[in-house]
């Protein structure tokens, strides 16, 4: 028998003995147990088990002859080099998933930059179109005043301007504001020096005002208090007019108009109005 197969025999007996002993200690103790399950080695693996063998023996006898030898590579498994293959593979996709995320990142910021523009400039068309709308509007009215026989400076028009006014009003009171304002700036035209003219353009500048139009708005606001009249809605005008001023930037026509509002209404107005005073007063930075 050779050197080798008389370690592995000895090895083999010691396990044997060693096995032995603490299965029958365990069968005193707790009763029979089932064998242990059979290692299954494979070709492969015997053949790799018996280099590693060989080369622990020869490491040995190196050693044994000279301590300061180098000492021997064991042969790696397989499947462990497979898997450190795969675990590669796995950081170098998750590398190049991160970088798409990056990019897909980067192009929904710009996308949402583009959108926010496109938002922007949509507002500014739609401003645009409600100001041609209104023109649109007094032209409108002018030509029916003048289908009506209404010649701005020409002789006295024909009909009932309460009968106009109130048919303006009726479609305001119907919330139908652009066809309310057409029929107001046809009232104007056709009855220039009408009692309820003032109002007429009161009323207009509601019909701008509901519709975000705040230019042509405080135009109107402003011509339906010349003279800063004595009516019922004067100091409803009034506030109007300085909201509409304070919503184009006109800060210092908007704090005047606030200022009108304190001195001539205020003693007769609801606390409502007045709170809504200050809060233009302040939004304007009118001084104190």
């Amino acid at each position: 028998m050779n050197r080798k197969l008389w370690i592995a025999s000895a090895a083999m007996a010691v396990l044997l003995i060693a096995d032995g002993s603490a299965l029958a200690q365990s069968r005193r103790a707790d009763g029979p147990e089932p064998p242990p399950p059979a290692i299954e080695w494979d070709k492969k693996r015997l053949a790799q088990l018996e280099r590693n063998v060989r080369k622990l023996e020869a490491q040995l006898n190196r050693m044994n002859r000279d301590p300061n030898a180098p000492p021997t590579i064991i042969e790696p498994d397989p499947e462990v080099i497979a898997l450190q293959a795969q675990v590669r593979q796995m950081n170098e996709r998750l590398g190049d998933m991160e970088g798409t995320i990056r990019n897909l990142s980067g192009d929904l910021e710009r996308a949402n930059f583009d959108l926010a523009r496109a938002r922007e400039a949509q507002q500014s068309v739609n401003q645009d179109n409600g100001q041609l709308r209104t023109r649109l509007a007094e032209l409108e009215g002018r030509i029916a005043a003048l289908e009506a026989g209404a010649q701005p400076g020409g002789s006295e028009a024909e009909g009932d301007p309460q009968a106009d006014f109130d048919a303006a009003m009726k479609l305001m009171n119907d919330q139908a504001y652009t066809e309310a304002g057409s029929a107001f700036a046809a009232f104007i035209e056709k009855w220039p020096d009408a009692p309820q003219t003032p109002e007429a353009h009161y009323r207009l500048a509601e019909s701008l005002y509901v519709r975000d139009e705040a230019a042509l708005a405080a135009q109107s606001y402003a011509r339906a208090l010349k003279g800063w009249p004595q009516t019922r809605w004067a100091a409803e005008a009034t506030l109007k007019l300085a909201t509409s001023l304070a919503n184009i930037g006109r800060n210092a026509e908007a704090c005047a108009a606030v200022n009108e509002f304190n001195k001539r209404y205020a003693s007769t107005s609801s606390a409502n109005a007045k709170n809504r005073a200050a809060s233009i007063k302040t939004r304007a930075k009118c001084a104190a």
